[in-house]
């Protein structure tokens, strides 16, 4: 989203996830789970555009989750 912390730190459609708060995703759900209990944490996350490897931190916001209604940790 614009103005989100993913988009604050230079995050975009199309990059690839490698790692979060040191542990390596493979999935999309992986990410989403580390990022959802990490709301108002600095954590460090590495990711991948076409060759080039970026890594930054990121503190993801907490938001009611669309669904449940619960609270959780999301970046954009």
């Amino acid at each position: 989203k614009q103005g989100g912390p993913a988009f604050r730190i230079g995050l975009k459609s199309g990059d690839e996830i490698k790692s979060v708060a040191g542990q390596p995703i493979s999935t999309w759900e992986e990410f989403v789970q580390v990022i959802q209990v990490s709301a108002s944490k600095k954590i460090p996350i590495q990711w991948q555009r076409k060759n080039l490897l970026f890594q930054d931190s990121v503190i993801p916001e907490l938001v009611p989750d669309e669904l449940s209604g619960k609270k959780v940790g999301q970046i954009g």
